[in-house]
């Protein structure tokens, strides 16, 4: 009976693995920007859910991020904006956190058992682990996809609230940038969308300059 209920939980994992990525396949094929912003604006008074909604479901089939920013922004302006992606990125946190935990953390935990050494163990699942403080790092970064964070933490040891908060804590500032490019972008010519661009520029050059930098002080 336990080894019936262990091989169908293994089957539903490989499923479950194997729809992602077909349906991966298919989201960055057939759902470009242009139609994402179709989808969004064609909305009415509920544009605002039809965006929350595809925020919480396309990053899990590796849709990338900065697209549906830059979508808010042109349809919703900033501060809306911000605020629907927010709310959008707190539901896909949770569902990308549980199904990476779901699907992998018993796997990974095994492997790193067997490879780690004690010590790097203890690091890992200790209360003064800096597991929080790299996260918080690695979202400030835009260059590091989203989506590819989201899974790796549902893979460590970081709980599900200390995990949310941070994450939203790091997102933030690359979200308000993406979103005024965004509302911007409607005259690309203008001073306002190349400052935008400059923020980007400068939001890269701060977050790499941190990671080097605590990566140097043995913080990371």
């Amino acid at each position: 009976m336990i080894d019936k209920r262990r091989n169908l939980q293994k089957l539903s994992k490989i499923l479950l693995t194997i729809f992602i990525v077909v349906v991966s396949v298919i989201v960055l094929k057939y759902l470009p920007f242009e139609k994402i912003r179709e989808i969004i604006q064609s909305g009415g008074a509920f544009s605002p859910l039809i965006y929350i909604a595809l925020f919480s479901i396309l990053p899990i089939f590796f849709f990338p991020v900065p697209v549906l920013a830059l979508a808010a922004g042109i349809a919703f302006g900033l501060w809306k904006g911000t605020l629907y992606t927010m709310i959008g990125a707190s539901i896909n946190c949770v569902l990308m956190y549980l199904i990476a935990r779901y699907i992998g953390k018993e796997q990974v935990d095994r492997y790193l058992n067997r490879r780690l050494s004690e010590d790097m163990k203890r690091k890992l699942t200790s209360k003064e682990t800096n597991l929080g403080f790299y996260l918080f790092v690695l979202r400030l970064t835009p260059i590091i996809p989203y989506n590819l964070i989201n899974y790796m933490s549902g893979l460590l040891n970081i709980g599900l609230r200390k995990y949310i908060i941070i994450s939203i804590l790091g997102i933030m500032p690359g979200t308000i940038v993406y979103l005024n490019m965004g509302d911007k972008s409607i005259d690309y010519k203008s001073k306002e969308f190349v400052l935008s661009i400059i923020f980007m520029i400068i939001l890269i050059l701060i977050s790499n300059f941190l990671a080097k930098y605590l990566k140097k002080k043995g913080k990371l």
